[in-house]
């Protein structure tokens, strides 16, 4: 039997690593880094992407 391990990120990691994936790093290997499916990435990232380029401009 297999089991689903549950994994509950917090929003700030999220944006994290949706940036890494904005700024040019591979979606992935970014999610492999951090130990969650690419798929679970890809809804990040469509969910959470204006926040991070919103961010990112602010910086510049």
């Amino acid at each position: 039997m297999s089991l689903k391990r549950w994994f509950r990120c917090p929003i700030e990691s999220i944006r994290e690593y949706v940036a890494k994936v904005v700024s040019g790093y591979r979606m992935k290997v970014v999610a492999r880094k951090h130990g969650f499916s690419s798929s679970s990435l890809r809804k990040w990232l469509c969910h959470y992407r204006d926040e991070v380029d919103v961010a990112i401009a602010k910086k510049h």
